[in-house]
């Protein structure tokens, strides 16, 4: 039987830090049939001398890197999946790296569940350092909890099929500012199954960073997310939607006080769980809140002990 190509899709901008040790973590997957497509913006810190390094017939079909001005992370994601040329697929950010079993274990469990359009596990987290302070678990996919951002997905460690990628539109949306894959994995989930299996496949980077060309603010991340939940709660298609808004901002809010509080920032992380509860006053609410801040405290005590 012939093994599907996994293609591994990485956007990168100024980078130079870590997209080694990403390029290296493809390089080392113990499946043999991976494409690395890197779509860079032509990078000014460097990184273009760490890409240089994998140039070559030793390199050739496995990694495939491209520095090229772009519009920024969503214009460079949509160049790089129009290269790809696998049956599966993964985006990985330049920060981040996989595990050396992860596209094995992705081929598997896609002959698995065959229904399903993506298959996808856990995270580690890790730090600027590289070193493992946590695991991010997520949990089988529920579309409402996604829809009001109760629960996430890990990108980074979320596979797709080809065919149901293409059936939906292989693109992701160029109308939003950042954090695509929101929009991507409801349009996708609306039609399809999401099958999580619990491993975790990919180390997922907490560092305070800019996130390609602007910096990562709350007011970006707000935007973004709240530009696709109105498409979905105002679709006169499905009406019963619209009783989920005040569910959904108040995760939305939630979410974006976990974001700020990774980064160290109390005082807005106060102002956005504050808001968050005004918008839905319910005990699910302040669970949330409180399991938030109990798990970023003993992580920020577990980095500053490494």
């Amino acid at each position: 039987m012939k093994q599907p190509l996994v293609s591994i899709i990485t956007p990168s901008y100024n980078n130079m830090q870590f997209i080694g040790e990403c390029i290296e973590s493809v390089l080392t997957q113990d499946y043999p049939h991976v494409e690395h497509i890197i779509q860079d913006g032509e990078s000014t810190d460097g990184t273009l001398k760490v890409l240089k390094r994998y140039t070559g017939s030793k390199y050739n079909k496995r990694i495939l890197w491209m520095s090229v001005p772009d519009r920024g992370q969503i214009d460079a994601l949509n160049r790089a999946l129009k290269r790809a040329r696998g049956d599966i697929l993964l985006v990985l950010n330049a920060d981040d790296a996989l595990m050396p079993y992860a596209c094995s274990w992705a081929v598997k469990e896609m002959a698995k569940h065959k229904e399903a359009a993506v298959v996808y596990g856990d995270q580690y987290l890790i730090n600027e350092k590289g070193a493992i302070t946590g695991i991010g678990v997520t949990g089988p996919f529920d579309f409402v909890k996604f829809l009001c951002i109760e629960q996430y997905m890990a990108t980074q460690a979320a596979f797709i099929r080809r065919s149901c990628f293409e059936s939906v539109g292989m693109w992701v949306d160029q109308s939003l500012e950042t954090m695509p894959d929101y929009e991507l994995w409801l349009r996708i989930a609306a039609r399809y199954p999401m099958q999580y299996a619990s491993k975790a496949v990919t180390k997922y980077r907490i560092y305070p960073h800019w996130d390609g060309k602007h910096p990562r603010t709350a007011r970006r991340f707000i935007k973004a997310k709240s530009t696709v939940l109105e498409r979905w709660l105002t679709d006169p298609a499905k009406p019963y939607l619209q009783t989920l808004r005040k569910r959904a901002y108040a995760g939305l809010y939630l979410w974006i006080a976990e974001e700020i509080l990774n980064l160290g920032n109390y005082k807005d992380y106060a102002l956005y769980s504050i808001l968050s509860l005004l918008t839905y006053p319910k005990r699910s609410t302040i669970m949330r809140l409180r399991t938030v801040f109990y798990e970023k405290l003993w992580r920020k005590w577990q980095q500053k002990n490494l």
